[in-house]
């Protein structure tokens, strides 16, 4: 078992450092990837726009969290922030009036999600070079924001794995019977390589905040499997007030019949800004 974790975790090191150790600028990012003819949003509260597509270019105006952005051209034009390289994009944006104007790709959300009467959406907030001892990567941060009409509620920034060729999926859903939540995000995110890496990530939200929970990957290799999921009470198998989590790792047969090595189940309840463990 012990084996079998090690395995994964040293299959992440080699294909995250190459990945990462790539010098090559590609559109194949999804972090890149905002397309001419699209609509997107503002990630960024006060998200600078300008006149050229550069930082040294005369100021147009600012635009709250949450503006619609439609992507008029992607430019060559690239700007560095944050340790994250990325272009340039000629949007058109009403604030008052129908505008046009230059705003940097870092700025754009990937994906925005509603939830009753909040939004939220995400982006890449920076990259981290990071000491591992034994080895050295570039860390992904992720910014998530919850927003209302245009006014910025919260948001928060944490460490993820993957690289800049990582997908990921933003979905938000109800509470799932947990009390005094408003609802639940899950950031998905898996690589198509290199082992089948992927993780969840989850944010609750409570009080007009956010709240980073807890990142879970999840390893597949040669038949084998580890994963590491929520359960909540509206579940399936979920109990009244509690969150379970839920830990197990086996083989999977030609077959498809699944053989558990290893199961083990963790509660919790929310206590105003975190899961508390319970007996």
């Amino acid at each position: 078992m012990l084996r079998f974790r090690y395995s994964i975790i040293f299959l992440f090191i080699i294909c995250s450092n190459y990945i990462g150790a790539q010098s090559d600028y590609s559109f194949k990012s999804p972090y890149r990837a905002f397309s001419e003819g699209q609509i997107y949003t503002a990630l960024e509260d006060q998200a600078p726009i300008y006149i050229a597509p550069s930082t040294k270019s005369m100021e147009l105006t600012k635009v709250p969290v949450g503006t619609i952005l439609y992507i008029e051209e992607r430019m060559d034009e690239l700007h560095t922030q944050n340790n994250f390289k990325t272009n340039w994009y000629r949007v058109s944006f009403t604030q008052d009036r129908q505008q046009e104007g230059f705003i940097w790709g870092g700025h754009i959300a990937m994906q925005q999600e509603i939830q009753r009467d909040i939004s939220f959406a995400y982006g890449l907030s920076k990259i981290v070079y990071t000491n591992r001892g034994d080895y050295s990567e570039n860390v992904m941060h992720l910014k998530v924001v919850m927003y209302r009409d245009g006014i910025l509620l919260d948001q928060i920034t944490f460490p993820t794995i993957g690289t800049l060729y990582t997908k990921t999926q933003l979905s938000a859903s109800n509470n799932k019977g947990i009390p005094n939540i408003h609802s639940i995000l899950n950031i998905a995110l898996s690589d198509a390589f290199c082992g089948g890496i992927s993780a969840n990530v989850t944010v609750f939200v409570h009080n007009n905040n956010l709240y980073y929970i807890d990142l879970l990957p999840n390893g597949f290799g040669d038949q084998r499997f580890e994963s590491k999921y929520y359960i909540y009470p509206e579940d399936d198998q979920g109990i009244t007030n509690q969150v379970i989590l839920r830990e197990e790792a086996g083989t999977i047969s030609k077959q498809q019949q699944v053989k558990y090595e290893y199961q083990k189940e963790t509660y919790y309840q929310w206590s105003d800004y975190q899961l508390i463990e319970i007996n």
